[in-house]
């Protein structure tokens, strides 16, 4: 048996025929682990828009900070690029120049407001 974060072939090979990979399949995953779309998987489940935190999906060339600000309704804006996990891809923004950092990262995007406690 192979614990793993998610399922790969080379984990499957590795395992071999009979063997037991303990993992979620890497399709499902970068479904539920999709930054991106992660606001629509929540409006597919029936989370009220109130209980979700404002956020936009940008796919085409990032706007500038106050185009951002602006569709997000928020001065301090968490962007998170791909769909990876342990926090790579996401970007806190509070000037311009965090903007650079997220164009690095690459992928469409989630631009959400930050918020302090949540």
């Amino acid at each position: 048996m192979i614990a793993a974060w998610y399922a790969t072939d080379r984990l499957r090979r590795w395992a071999g025929p009979g063997g037991t990979v303990a993992a979620i399949d890497s399709r499902l995953r970068a479904v539920i682990e999709d930054k991106a779309a992660f606001d629509a998987l929540l409006e597919a489940a029936g989370v009220p828009q109130r209980m979700r935190i404002p956020c936009v999906r940008v796919e085409e060339k990032l706007p500038s900070l106050a185009e951002l600000r602006r569709r997000v309704g928020s001065k301090r804006l968490v962007v998170q690029a791909g769909a990876d996990s342990g926090g790579r891809g996401t970007v806190f923004v509070d000037h311009d120049a965090d903007l650079g950092v997220v164009v690095k990262c690459g992928s469409v995007n989630r631009t959400a407001l930050s918020r302090n406690r949540w």
